[in-house]
């Protein structure tokens, strides 16, 4: 017969867990946790993204990041999700979403040779992280360190 809360004695609780414990519990009870990824597989998506640059990939429906995006009704967290957690790496999302980044550098690369009057909105465009993040000059980080030590005598 199952117990109901009159029966339930007033000292027995539940023991405290931490969030990290709570996800494993469910993780080990086939429960994974949040919503199911939007596409199915790495191929389902590739499938997608190349549907969409088929449709905007010349000069008068140039591919746009947020338009992408928006298309594949995915938000930035998901795909920022699709290249760095484990899972999502481990099944080739990430080489996909690398690819689609290639492939808007790649547009607005030769967009700029094409049409040297929009170089500049080209070299704009290739300046944003998820068309290549290109910089004008090397990074401060990437300088060498050089350390001198002098030693002076007492003579």
């Amino acid at each position: 017969m199952p117990r109901t809360k009159a029966d339930k004695p007033a000292n027995e609780t539940k023991p405290k867990l931490t969030p990290d414990e709570r996800a494993q519990l469910a993780r080990d009870n086939g429960k994974l946790g949040g919503r199911p990824p939007r596409y199915k597989s790495a191929e389902e998506l590739e499938t997608a993204i190349d549907l969409y640059f088929g449709r905007h990939n010349n000069k008068d429906s140039a591919p746009k990041w947020q338009l992408m995006l928006l298309e594949l009704n995915i938000s930035d967290d998901t795909l920022l999700n699709y290249r760095t957690k484990e899972e999502y790496i481990n099944s080739g999302y990430s080489e996909v979403i690398k690819k689609a980044e290639q492939r808007h550098s790649e547009f607005w690369q030769q967009l700029a040779l094409d049409h040297p009057n929009l170089q500049s909105f080209c070299m704009f465009q290739l300046k944003q992280p998820h068309n290549g993040g290109f910089r004008d000059r090397p990074a401060d980080d990437l300088k060498p360190e050089v350390t001198i030590t002098v030693k002076l005598d007492d003579a």
